[in-house]
């Protein structure tokens, strides 16, 4: 629109554009001007103004003439047109669309200072116009209309439509015909006690067992974008059957035991293995037990001896100061006891009713039905111990992840430490790395020392004889093979110490109370307990400091 502005005077039409004194109005806003001087506009299609002055209108384009002005040559008014201030205009309405047609938002901007009111079926219309035709918000156009009454302000309204996704079919699946769970909670009985004898990981199975059969996997669903167009949508992948060594694909298509033996889900698969199984105690009868397999024992082992298998172990009676060394999970439905010269390591999970002045090490989770009493317990995961009201009482629980129990300490203040956000595993190599640089340095210390000798004797001698510089040869190539290791452990120190902690997800869950002389250990952070700490609480790492929630 172009306007341009003339000094006009009843009766009279300028013939050239005239430079007049600033006034402190605004024409172009159409708002009141502050003086008497009158101004006409040339505004494409519009023929005739009205400008108000502070004293009276003026109609711009002259007087009006009398209804009995019958003149030919006089020109006749022009219509009657409303007054710019006082003709609303309606909002302009912007509708973006998204590139995939998925929602579309509604942009509303005020056309001049005075805007129409806007109308649910405008916004209809708007939608419409733009093929917009599918998931209308119809309760947002009914509160956008409601801002709009109230403001009448520039708003973008994000989702005014939005399309149907598609939706993918849900992936086939595996469904196991026998427990896989190898970190194993124990059975809660009424009074609050847990147990676990009623609970095996030792799967025995006949040749021709069902171990596993296939889900189907799911349709696709299609979608629709806001222009109600379909979008396809992908189907479920089917699943594969977990076969292992010692399992077949019977008539029915499901997994089955090729042979008799135990059935463990390891690595992805499902193998059947030739279970060895105890029917009494581990003790002088037995001897040592070295198996590649899983083992099942009927009984207890007895202090003294020592358990090595592959797979699984499942212990029906007590555990009494002996060395387990498994590459499976265990479980043990009673207890680990002794005076503590046990030790127990495992690949998988642990699973005990109780343990008292021994050592668990777990690669995975260990989980303790009743309490852990001045015993060490390892586990690269997590730790539960579920013993009320006392769980763990005195030694030192450590877990990367979480240590959860009931209560800790006891009311002699015997000093329990629990620790979380480090892995055992690192703590171990990283002594173990220390120790073999101790050796190392030693060796080079011990090399570089008689290397000098002999280069001191020659020093005198003017020579050595050919064994000798053989053997300072020798021990030179040595020094830098060594000085090579040491530049490795250092490397390797590095390495380990930047994975060792793990503590920002680390926490400590106390559900009942943590009496004094417990100490809380978060990475490097220490928190030593004085006065009881009482109710359910949460023990974790904030700001770099040890806090309890």
């Amino acid at each position: 629109m172009q306007i341009d502005l003339h000094d006009a005077r009843p009766g009279m039409i300028p013939t050239e554009d005239i430079v007049l004194p600033g006034n402190s109005g605004s024409v172009l806003k159409l708002q009141p001007l502050t003086n008497d001087t009158i101004f006409r506009l040339k505004i494409a299609g519009i023929k005739k103004i009205e400008v108000v002055s502070r004293d009276k209108p003026y109609d711009l384009a002259g007087p009006a003439p009398s209804a009995q002005n019958n003149d030919p040559a006089q020109p006749s008014p022009d219509p009657e047109i409303p007054s710019p201030r006082s003709a609303p205009l309606p909002p302009k309405l912007e509708i973006a669309v998204a590139r995939n047609a998925m929602s579309a938002d509604l942009t509303l901007v005020p056309a001049g200072p005075v805007s129409e009111e806007l109308t649910l079926a405008a916004l209809q219309s708007a939608l419409r116009q733009s093929g917009i035709t599918t998931g209308v918000n119809e309760a947002f156009l009914i509160d956008i209309v409601a801002q709009w009454t109230q403001e009448k302000q520039h708003a973008v309204f994000e989702g005014v439509a939005r399309g149907m996704p598609p939706r993918e079919g849900d992936n086939g699946s595996v469904e196991f015909l026998f427990n896989t769970e190898t970190s194993l909670s124990p059975k809660v009985n009424p009074d609050g006690t847990a147990d676990y004898r009623e609970v095996n990981i030792y799967n025995p199975v006949g040749q021709g067992r069902k171990l596993a059969r296939l889900r189907v996997p799911g349709k696709g669903i299609p979608g629709t974008t806001i222009f109600g167009e379909a979008v396809a949508a992908t189907d479920g992948k089917p699943a594969v059957l977990p076969t292992g060594p010692n399992t077949e694909i019977d008539a029915d298509g499901e997994l089955a035991a090729s042979i008799d033996g135990v059935v463990r889900y390891a690595g992805g698969l499902v193998e059947v293995v030739e279970g060895f199984t105890i029917d009494g105690d581990v003790d002088f009868s037995t001897g040592n037990i070295r198996f590649d397999k899983s083992v099942m024992i009927k009984g207890d082992i007895k202090p003294g001896f020592r358990v090595e298998c592959g797979g699984d172990l499942q212990v029906e009676g007590l555990i009494e100061d002996c060395t387990l060394i498994v590459g499976g999970s265990v479980l043990c439905k009673h207890g680990f006891i002794g005076q503590g010269k046990g030790l127990l390591e495992a690949g998988g999970d642990v699973n005990l009713g109780f343990v008292m002045n021994q050592t668990v090490k777990s690669r995975k989770s260990v989980n303790i039905a009743r309490d852990a009493v001045n015993s060490r317990i390892y586990a690269q995961n997590a730790i539960s111990v579920h013993g009320k009201p006392l769980s763990v009482e005195g030694g030192t629980l450590m877990a990367r992840e979480s240590i959860t129990l009931h209560g800790v300490g006891n009311r002699a203040g015997v000093r329990t430490g629990l620790e979380v956000g480090s892995d055992y595993t690192l703590l171990e190599e990283l002594i173990q790395n220390e120790e073999d640089g101790l050796a190392l340095k030693g060796k080079h210390y011990e090399y570089s020392e008689i290397i000098k000798k002999y280069r001191h004797f020659a020093a005198i001698k003017k020579r050595l004889s050919p064994q000798e510089e053989l053997l300072v040869s020798k021990l030179e190539a040595a020094v830098a093979h060594l000085k090579g290791q040491l530049a490795a452990l250092y490397e390797r120190r590095e390495a380990i110490r930047g994975g060792l902690y793990e503590i920002e997800q680390a926490y400590i869950a106390i559900g009942h109370a943590a009496l004094p002389g417990t100490e809380f250990k978060i990475g490097e952070q220490r928190y030593t307990v004085e006065i009881e700490v009482a109710g359910s609480k949460t023990v974790r790492l904030l700001h770099h400091a040890i806090g309890i929630f």
